[in-house]
């Protein structure tokens, strides 16, 4: 197999918004909803991750998160 390089390949550009949700804003004992009746289970992996991801930039928050029926909501409690 040959591999070729190239020059000159511009890099695209980063997707997706990194502030998605507002972990920096929130204080201790603040929470916010996110509305999805479709799948909620798969909303709150999406969140936990960006949690987790959040956290380890910024290691004195800390989240806890549920699933309900109509969505997920989270909490700082740290």
């Amino acid at each position: 197999m040959k591999i070729k390089i190239e020059k000159g390949v511009p890099i695209p550009q980063t997707r997706g918004n990194r502030n998605l949700y507002p972990f920096k804003k929130m204080g201790v004992g603040d929470s916010f909803f996110i509305l999805d009746k479709s799948n909620p289970k798969k909303t709150l992996r999406n969140v936990c991750s960006a949690a987790n991801f959040f956290k380890k930039k910024n290691p004195k928050y800390n989240f806890h998160s549920r699933s309900y029926v109509t969505g997920v909501r989270v909490w700082r409690v740290e």
